[in-house]
C-alpha cells in the first residue's frame, strides 16, 4: 500500500505542482514471508557420497523477489572427511510458494562410529524474515562394530635355534575407538618349552586403523623325525570389538629325515599326449608303458594327467582326465578298476588333474579340478570299493581352504597335504586333515618374484619336506628348501637342456634328483637337487621312453 499526498501553495495562496523524483515501494515488513529450513538424517554409506537434501520453505507467496544465503558448519562431523562443505544463495520468485533445496554431499566410509552432525545456517534474508535459521544434518552410522580374527600358520621347525611363526590378527573394519584384545598360546600336540616358546600379551589397534597386528611365536628347531605338531594362539577379552575367529592354529612341520627311509628310484610319468602312463625303475634310464592303450574301458586312458603308486608298485592310481574318472590297479597294471566317475557327487570327479597316495593311512587324495575341491578316498588300496568324500573346497573361492581349479597335490611322510591352488596362484597346506588345518604355504601368492606363482600346476614334497613346484605360466621350477625356509628358482624358461617351457610336473626322487615334466618341450629332464647340470631322460616321441606333453610325475 502506497499513499502520497503533497499539498503546497504559493505566496498568493494558489496550488502549485510538486515534482517527485523517486518513489521506492518496499514490502511491508509486518507482512514479509518467513523462511525455514528443516533437519535431515541420512546413512553415510560405505563409499562415494550420498546427498543430504535440506528443504528451505517460504510461508507465503512474496510480492517481491526473496533471497537468502546458506552455509554449512561443523558440529561433530567435519567438512572434508565426513561431508563436503556447501555455500550459496537461494532465490524465491514473486508469487511462488515453491520450496528450494540445498544438497550437501555426505562422504561414505567403513568406520564404526557414533552418529555425527553438521549444520546448514540461513543468513542475510532479503524481502523476508527467517523463522528457522538452522538445519541439523545427522549422519547415521551404518557400519558394524568391528570383529577380530586370527589366521592359521605353518612353519618348518628348522634343525636348531628358533623360527618365528607369525600370526596376523586383523579387524573386519575400522572403528573410531581404540580396540584391544588379549592373546595366549596353548598346547596342541606341540609342547611349550620343547617345541615352541609360550607367548601371551595384548594387541592394540589404534582408532581408525585396520593395520593387522602380529603375534610372534618362536618355534624351537630340532633334528628329530616326527609328525607335524600343532599349537594354538587363542584370542580373548576384546574391548570395543567382538571376536569372529578366536583361535589360530600353528603347525610345526617336520623337516628331518626319516631314519628308516631308503632311496626310491622308481619314477612314474603321465604321458598325456600318448594317452598312457610310463614307469622307470632305474631313475630314468629305461621306461615301460603301463596301461592297455587309448580308450574309455578300464585300463585305457584319455589324456591322463596324474599318477601315484604304492611303494611296492603293485597299486597304481591314475587321474584319467579326459575320461573324467579315477582308475586303480592292485596287481601292477594287469587289471584295472574305475574308482570314481564323472559328476559332482561325493563319489564323482570332474576333470581330475592329479592325485597322491598316503601310504601310512591308505588314503588317496585327488584334485577334483572341475569341481574346485579336494577329494579323499579311505581304504584306497586295501578295500575293494574305497569310500570317497570331500576333503576340502566344494565351492570355488579365494579364502583359505577354498580353491580355484586346483591342479596338483602331494602328501608328506607325516600326512601333511599340499595343494597347487592353480587359479588362486598359490600353494595351500593342510596339517591336520580338518577344515581348520589349512594355511597358505610360505606366503605364496601371484607374481613373478621368487616364491610367487602364476598358475602352478603341480607340487611335490620329499622326505625332508623340500617342496618342488611347477610354476607353469612363469615357465620355471621353484624349490622350497626346508633347511633354510627359502625358495629357489631351480629351472627357468627356455628350450635348452636345463630350461623348461610350461612345465606341469616335478618330483624330487629318493636319490636327490629333481625330475621335471617339461611339457611344452615334450621331454623329461633330471637335475640334482644339490646342484649340477641337467640331463635328458625322455625325449619327444611315441615309443618307450619318449613323451608327448608329459604332465604329472611321481
Amino acid at each position: 500500500l502506497v499513499q502520497v499526498r503533497m499539498i503546497t501553495t504559493n505566496a498568493n495562496g494558489n496550488d502549485e505542482w510538486v515534482g517527485i523524483d523517486d518513489i521506492m515501494i518496499a514490502q511491508d515488513v509486518v507482512n514479509q514471508p518467513s523462511l525455514s529450513i528443516n533437519s535431515v538424517s541420512i546413512a553415510e554409506g560405505n563409499s562415494g557420497t550420498v546427498n543430504a537434501v535440506f528443504t528451505v520453505s517460504i510461508s507465503a507467496a512474496p510480492t517481491m523477489p526473496v533471497t537468502v544465503n546458506f552455509a554449512t558448519a561443523n558440529s561433530t562431523a567435519t567438512a572434508g572427511s565426513d561431508y563436503t562443505a556447501a555455500t550459496g544463495t537461494l532465490t524465491f520468485p514473486v508469487s511462488s510458494t515453491a520450496s528450494q533445496t540445498i544438497s550437501v554431499p555426505v562422504i561414505g566410509d567403513l568406520t564404526f562410529e557414533n552418529n555425527e552432525t553438521f549444520f546448514v545456517n540461513l543468513t542475510n534474508p532479503v524481502n523476508a524474515t527467517i523463522g528457522t535459521a538452522q538445519g541439523i544434518g545427522t549422519i547415521t552410522n551404518d557400519d558394524p562394530m568391528p570383529t577380530i580374527s586370527i589366521n592359521d600358520v605353518a612353519v618348518m621347525e628348522g634343525n636348531s635355534g628358533v623360527t618365528n611363526a607369525l600370526f596376523n590378527v586383523s579387524l573386519s573394519n575400522p572403528s573410531f575407538q581404540t580396540i584391544t584384545v588379549m592373546f595366549a598360546t596353548a598346547n596342541g600336540t606341540a609342547i611349550a618349552g620343547t617345541d615352541y616358546t609360550a607367548a601371551t600379551g595384548t594387541l592394540t589397534f589404534p582408532a581408525n586403523s585396520t593395520t593387522p597386528q602380529t603375534v610372534t611365536v618362536p618355534v624351537i628347531g630340532d633334528i628329530t623325525f616326527e609328525p607335524a605338531e600343532t599349537f594354538f594362539v587363542n584370542l580373548s577379552n576384546p574391548t570395543n570389538a567382538t571376536i569372529a575367529d578366536n583361535q589360530g592354529l600353528g603347525t610345526i612341520m617336520n623337516d628331518d629325515q626319516d631314519p628308516g627311509a631308503t632311496a626310491n628310484t622308481t619314477i612314474y610319468v603321465a604321458d598325456t599326449g600318448n594317452n598312457r602312463i610310463q614307469r622307470s625303475t632305474d631313475n630314468g634310464l629305461t621306461w615301460l608303458a603301463i596301461g592297455l592303450g587309448t580308450g574309455n574301458t578300464p585300463g585305457r586312458f584319455s589324456s591322463p594327467r596324474g599318477v601315484a603308486a604304492s611303494s611296492d608298485d603293485m597299486s597304481i592310481f591314475v587321474a584319467d582326465t579326459g575320461n573324467n574318472r579315477i582308475q586303480r590297479t592292485t596287481d601292477g597294471g594287469k587289471s584295472w578298476q574305475v574308482l570314481a566317475s564323472f559328476g559332482a557327487g561325493t563319489s564323482n570327479v570332474n576333470a581330475p588333474q592329479d592325485l597322491t597316495y598316503d601310504q601310512v593311512n591308505d588314503r588317496l587324495f585327488v584334485t577334483d579340478t572341475g569341481n574346485n575341491r579336494i577329494m579323499v578316498a579311505t581304504g584306497a588300496r586295501m578295500t575293494a570299493a574305497p569310500v570317497f568324500g570331500v576333503f576340502a573346497g566344494a565351492t570355488v573361492g579365494a579364502g583359505v581352504g577354498k580353491f580355484s581349479r586346483p591342479a596338483g597335490i602331494a602328501v608328506s611322510a607325516t600326512g601333511v597335504v599340499y595343494v597347487a591352488d592353480t587359479g588362486n596362484n598359490r600353494i595351500q597346506v593342510n596339517s591336520n586333515g580338518q577344515a581348520t588345518g589349512w594355511s597358505i604355504f610360505a606366503q605364496s601368492s601371484f607374481g613373478t618374484a621368487i616364491g610367487k606363482f602364476n598358475n602352478p600346476r603341480s607340487v611335490f614334497v620329499d622326505q625332508f619336506n623340500n617342496v618342488a613346484v611347477a610354476d607353469t605360466m612363469n615357465n620355471r621350477i621353484q624349490i622350497f628348501r626346508s633347511s633354510s625356509s627359502t625358495w629357489q628358482e631351480f629351472m627357468t624358461n627356455g628350450t635348452t637342456i636345463g630350461s623348461v617351457r610350461l612345465p606341469e610336473g616335478a618330483k624330487i626322487s629318493g636319490t636327490g634328483d629333481v625330475f621335471v615334466a617339461d611339457t611344452a618341450n615334450n621331454r623329461i629332464q633330471k637335475k640334482p637337487l644339490a646342484g649340477g647340470p641337467a640331463s635328458l631322460v625322455g625325449s619327444q616321441g611315441t615309443g618307450a621312453g619318449s613323451f608327448l606333453q608329459p604332465t604329472g610325475i611321481r
